[in-house]
């Protein structure tokens, strides 16, 4: 968000930059002893490094939102819990058991490998879709990443609170700079994302987690600064995140 509204030096192209920026960046290097990265003790997200291993740097959030408010899942996915249903099936391809190998050494809270989670389940539960999901892919559709990016992709649970809180564990403490209430890194991102013309945000968000019931998800009210979690059924806005 440095470059704009910009210094002397880059005003001539000030609406070309503009109409260029895809997103904002939230995080860089780790936090709370937290990276999505499998470096060091660091448990990160395998399915990411796997088919993305050059996106250590940081993580950035879209200009827009992908979609306004929208249900979690729909038909069997609202009350069954993905993650519980993959560690019981045993009818995966090759291909997909390689995936889900991956998936069960990664931490529980990031996001990148809970959309293809979504995909396994939705490929064997036809009345069952994911409109957050769907959401990420019409948005990317119209948004191309770039290339040597994760793509987008729908924020877990450290994503969105390091997006709206500044950190991806630490945010329950009253008294810390990262109080949730707070809202420490939103209250920096969203003017950068005016700056450059997006959407900031706004209202309630779904994170990718399903958690504590498999009927919850855990979710960000940026309004009155509070999380937690709710039922699939509900409808909430979406915001993607990429790695680079």
């Amino acid at each position: 968000g440095s470059i704009l509204p910009g210094n002397e030096d880059v005003r001539p192209f000030h609406d070309e930059l503009q109409e260029s920026c895809l997103g904002v960046v939230f995080w860089v290097g780790e936090i709370d002893e937290m990276h999505w990265t499998k470096a060091g003790h660091l448990k990160g997200d395998h399915l990411l490094m796997r088919d993305h291993p050059e996106c250590v740097h940081g993580m950035v959030v879209a200009m827009h939102d992908a979609s306004q408010e929208v249900k979690w899942a729909t038909g069997k996915g609202e009350t069954e819990s993905a993650y519980v249903w993959a560690k019981s099936f045993n009818d995966f391809t090759p291909g997909e058991e390689t995936d889900w190998e991956e998936i069960r050494k990664s931490d529980l809270y990031f996001g990148y490998f809970r959309s293809r989670l979504m995909a396994l389940y939705g490929s064997r539960h036809n009345d069952t879709t994911f409109p957050v999901y769907n959401a990420i892919a019409d948005y990317a559709a119209t948004h191309p990443a770039p290339a040597g990016s994760s793509g987008w992709f729908l924020p877990g649970i450290y994503e969105l609170a390091t997006l709206c809180f500044g950190v991806p564990k630490s945010y329950t403490e009253k008294g810390s700079t990262y109080y949730y209430e707070n809202l420490q890194m939103l209250n920096k991102i969203n003017p950068q994302i005016h700056n450059a013309n997006g959407t900031k945000l706004i209202g309630k968000y779904w994170s990718g987690n399903e958690w504590g019931s498999p009927d919850r998800v855990w979710h960000v009210d940026v309004t009155t600064a509070s999380y937690g979690l709710k039922p699939k059924t509900d409808t909430y806005k979406v915001r993607a995140v990429l790695a680079f």
